[in-house]
């Protein structure tokens, strides 16, 4: 797997504005790796460059796993962070091709069902971000 820095180098986007950066990242075995996207763009002060941002979130069950409960608040501290940088959530949607579907998804526990917080479940949102800071060009070394 390749590093966000990595395809900006091999792509030759080094020292440009990224107008809108889409990430899906589904995993084998439940999740994906938003996480470990979002960790590379605070790490990396990437999250300053790029202007638009849309990808798809998994929340994977039982939340009474440590693994997945960890990861889950481990996605929700870093939207919090890129929202101290900024960002702004402006659409988010279901993602019709999870298991679970409620009317109006959210990020509590009570709106995603004892399926995910209890069995095997996921429940996955689309998920869109606008930067209101954006300092500069992507600068990777």
């Amino acid at each position: 797997m390749r590093t966000l820095s990595t395809l900006i180098k091999e792509l030759g986007h080094n020292g440009r504005w990224m107008d809108y950066l889409k990430v899906d990242t589904d995993a084998p075995g439940g999740g994906g790796f938003e996480d470990m996207i979002m960790k590379e763009l605070l790490d990396t002060g990437l999250h300053s460059c790029v202007r638009q941002y849309s990808m798809e979130i998994h929340i994977m069950g039982p939340l009474t796993n440590s693994k997945w409960s960890n990861r889950t608040r481990n996605i929700y501290d870093q939207m919090t962070n890129l929202n101290d940088h900024g960002w702004r959530l402006y659409n988010k949607t279901d993602n019709k091709g999870s298991t679970v579907v409620t009317e109006s998804s959210d990020f509590s526990i009570e709106k995603m069902g004892p399926k995910v917080v209890q069995g095997g479940e996921e429940i996955s949102w689309k998920t869109s971000f606008v930067n209101f800071d954006v300092k500069g060009l992507c600068s990777v070394k």
